[in-house]
């Protein structure tokens, strides 16, 4: 039976010294070096202290210890030491809160004066009577011509969204005979083929109609 080897505790770090990693044979010589500096310092200051010279080490011994050894939800405690000192360093308080921030609202709302609105809408109004004004200064053949060319735009999009339709037809009228094709001859259920415009047939009376509709010169100054 096949073996394998699954790797563990890779959180721990390599051993370099004993049971200490990297990060904890950091904190420890850091530590030590600082409290052998500081016992130094206080005998040279304080010759007659003796022994009594360590206690001012305990903290350092104590905090460094923490960082090298301690362990916080699962997590090593220098991450909680560093956002300790970045707090009291630049110290924020996060408050939650529902006020919506309309600063770029409240600035686009600031440039709408009445002065503003109230040129705008004149300009509007000046424009829409310039229009006006052109349109019925313009003669009856130009009015014509405008109205003709309104209506041949309808016309065209009318005639390009029934040509979309007989196209999309024909193509469901090609796919259902492939597919009946397809099916076996003795087969009792088939799909029926759709109803196929022709557009001769559609567009022949409409145009005969048409024809016979008199012509009438709406346009005809008098």
């Amino acid at each position: 039976m096949a073996s394998y080897h699954i790797p563990q505790f890779l959180d721990s770090g390599d051993k370099i010294f004993g049971p200490l990693n990297v990060r904890q044979f950091g904190y420890a010589l850091f530590g030590g070096i600082l409290s052998f500096l500081l016992f130094t310092v206080v005998q040279s200051i304080i010759p007659s202290i003796g022994l009594y010279g360590i206690v001012p080490v305990f903290p350092v011994i104590a905090l460094f210890g923490y960082l090298a050894f301690g362990k916080y939800n699962g997590r090593d405690s220098e991450i909680y030491i560093l956002k300790l000192i970045i707090y009291f360093l630049k110290p924020r308080l996060m408050v939650y809160t529902r006020v919506a921030d309309n600063s770029d609202l409240d600035e686009h709302l600031s440039k709408l004066t009445y002065e503003k609105i109230s040129k705008e809408w004149n300009e509007r109004v000046a424009q829409t009577s310039t229009d006006e004004n052109n349109f019925e200064n313009h003669s009856t053949k130009m009015k014509a011509e405008r109205i003709r060319q309104l209506g041949i735009t309808i016309d065209v999009g009318q005639r390009n969204a029934l040509q979309s339709v007989m196209k999309n037809t024909v193509a469901n009228e090609i796919s259902q005979n492939s597919l009946n094709a397809m099916l076996p001859q003795n087969q009792n259920h088939r799909y029926t083929q759709s109803l196929l415009i022709n557009k001769r047939e559609t567009i022949k009376p409409i145009e005969s109609e048409v024809a016979n509709i008199p012509e009438t010169n709406y346009f005809e100054e008098k």
